[in-house]
């Protein structure tokens, strides 16, 4: 080899390795250039041997030419096909028209190109003609066939749900006994990615033959339903009315459609009822389940309603056991009462009356126990846990007040008079607390109006303890002054209670 010839090797290796440093810097600017980055590097490598070949003066080199020449113009041609694919189908199709076109198809339509241009630089430049060979070569035909038959089957499968396409990469679906996400799909087999981070790679034969859900097509609200069993003793309208209230507290239930109950069978050991609700996303169904059942489970609890299982349980409890449970219970909340001023009138025996008529009830963490502006004529009492106080502003979000804790109470005005509740309490953690309404203070006053007076003064210095705490911030109104008096909130304790 000449010094000429050593001189243009030298510069075209000086210019392979610039352009693949330019290459290197422009895939950082156009992230497309990368699904062409090998075959640019093999397109410019073959073009370089070829201009090397070209410059030098060897017999040897002579013979290689007509091969180098066709390698290279191969390969260049392959690149201008891959450059097409992505400029058409990634810019230009997908950006643009926001359709994406399955990567099957795009590698067929690539392999099919790159096989005629092929045939057409063999015939230029060796002068061999392959086409007689594949189109009358019916041995060659029939063991390549027998050899691929399932590769051929899983590829033109493929081929067939790609022009279906009847889910797309990203979609929720049960296909073969397993439940994923779509994550690839190519010519031979479709992955899913499934629930627990695992790849399961499904022949697109498989996929053809078998029948498969797919979860996020179309998109439409998706349902949810589970079954649950109560016992006879509670009215069906009463069990679904409570069911209805568990659904509204889950803000992933949709509205519309509305939920739906049904009764569905009367079987051996309870009534069997059917919960189906909508959310919005298939991928929200299951934690939206789990926040319906533990819903579920506190409202029945609260509501003194048991989910009698299928089983067998012989449990036997003598008469001074269940007494004795009782009693723990009443002076439980007997303590807990002794502890709130309101109720220090009242005397030992009414106080015990009162607290073996109170009912304990669990409320879950995040959940309200009453809701500002609404209704109500009961008093809580925290036993277990904490829960917070806020306020809802005009213009604003809720705000957080305070935080109440083992002993604290409220609801006072809502017992004694009816009155709408002042602010929203909410569950902080789960807790259990103790609930007074007015039927079990009603009979109380009834027979002794007294009492009526001894928890209007107590309410009173209750009510002025609230504005001192206000008279911090603003000015208190003398309306507010009047209906925190004595006399006002013995007027709307009376008329509540129907007293006279």
């Amino acid at each position: 080899m000449n010094s000429g010839a050593v001189a243009g090797g030298l510069a075209i290796l000086l210019g392979y390795m610039g352009f693949t440093f330019w290459q290197t810097a422009m895939t950082r600017r156009w992230a497309w250039l990368r699904s062409v980055r090998v075959i640019s590097n093999l397109a410019v490598l073959s073009a370089a041997v070829y201009a090397l070949l070209t410059i030098g003066d060897s017999p040897a080199f002579g013979r290689a030419l007509p091969w180098a020449r066709t390698c290279a113009q191969f390969l260049w041609a392959y690149l201008v096909i891959r450059l097409f694919d992505a400029v058409l189908f990634d810019s230009a199709v997908g950006r643009r028209h926001g359709v994406c076109v399955p990567r099957l198809l795009r590698d067929i339509i690539r392999w099919l190109a790159a096989f005629l241009l092929l045939l057409v630089i063999l015939r230029v430049n060796l002068g061999i003609n392959l086409t007689p060979l594949v189109a009358t070569s019916a041995a060659l035909t029939f063991v390549l066939g027998f050899a691929l038959q399932d590769v051929l089957g899983n590829l033109f499968a493929g081929i067939a749900i790609n022009f279906e396409n009847p889910f797309s990469i990203g979609d929720y679906v049960s296909m073969d006994g397993h439940d994923g996400k779509v994550d690839n799909m190519n010519w031979r087999a479709t992955r899913i990615l499934t629930y627990n981070n695992e790849y399961v790679t499904v022949p697109n034969s498989v996929v053809a033959k078998g029948t498969f859900l797919n979860y996020s097509q179309p998109q439409l609200p998706k349902g949810r339903s589970f079954f649950i069993s109560i016992g006879y003793e509670v009215r069906p309208n009463r069990v679904k009315a409570v069911l209805r209230e568990a659904l509204d507290a889950v803000p992933e239930v949709l509205g519309d459609p509305p939920p739906r109950i049904w009764l569905i069978e009367f079987a051996e050991h309870a009534i069997s009822y059917r919960v189906k609700f909508w959310v919005r996303r298939f991928d929200d169904g299951y934690d939206a389940e789990d926040r319906v059942k533990s819903q579920v489970w506190y409202h029945l609890n609260r509501n003194g309603i048991t989910i009698p299982y299928p089983r067998r349980t012989v449990q036997m409890v003598a008469a001074e056991e269940a007494s004795a449970l009782q009693s723990r219970h009443s002076q439980r909340a007997k303590n807990l009462l002794q502890r709130v001023p309101l109720f220090a009138g009242l005397g030992d025996e009414r106080l015990s009356t009162l607290a073996a008529e109170a009912s304990a009830v669990f409320y879950a963490a995040g959940e309200p126990l009453v809701r500002q502006g609404d209704t109500g004529d009961s008093l809580y009492l925290i036993q277990q846990g904490v829960a917070d106080v806020s306020l809802a502003q005009a213009d604003g979000p809720e705000t957080t007040v305070a935080r109440l804790a083992q002993g604290d109470f409220f609801g006072e005005m809502s017992l004694l008079t009816g009155e709408p509740r002042g602010a929203t309490v909410r569950a902080a953690e789960d807790r259990l607390v103790l609930v007074i309404r007015k039927e079990h203070l009603g009979p109380m006053l009834v027979e002794n109006p007294v009492i009526a007076e001894s928890l209007a003064k107590a309410m009173e210095r209750r009510q002025a303890e609230n504005l001192a705490k206000i008279a911090t911030t603003r000015m208190v109104t003398e309306e507010e002054r009047n209906e925190a008096s004595f006399g006002a909130i013995l007027k709307r304790v009376k008329g509540f209670f129907g007293l006279r």
